[in-house]
């Protein structure tokens, strides 16, 4: 059966740093669009992006301080909390989020 704590120290640490890297890149997008919809006062859409900026940044802290706790314990099996599915979640959102939020070309 498929079991990841049997996975090399490395591997595991490239995943969670690849994990850490794409909610921080999502963050800084969800950021920029919250910054380009500043302009209309009145725009929904920007409170949205504000929120996610926020949210990927709450995670990005959670992602990185769980990284320093697995570097440190140096097992898998000790350091069990694992924030992947709850992140990918949450990119997944965000791109349905930002996909609907676009205005269709007329």
């Amino acid at each position: 059966m498929f079991d990841i704590t049997h996975w090399p120290d490395w591997l595991q640490t490239l995943r969670i740093f690849l994990t850490f890297a794409l909610v921080i890149g999502f963050g800084i997008h969800a950021y920029r669009a919250h910054a380009r919809e500043y302009a209309r006062a009145t725009s929904s859409r920007r409170w949205i992006y504000w929120l996610y900026a926020m949210a990927f940044l709450g995670m990005g802290v959670a992602n990185f301080s769980y990284l320093l706790v697995y570097r440190i314990l140096r097992s898998y099996s000790q350091a069990t909390l694992y924030l992947g599915l709850l992140s990918l979640l949450l990119m997944l959102s965000y791109v349905v989020a930002s996909l609907s939020a676009v205005n269709p070309k007329k």
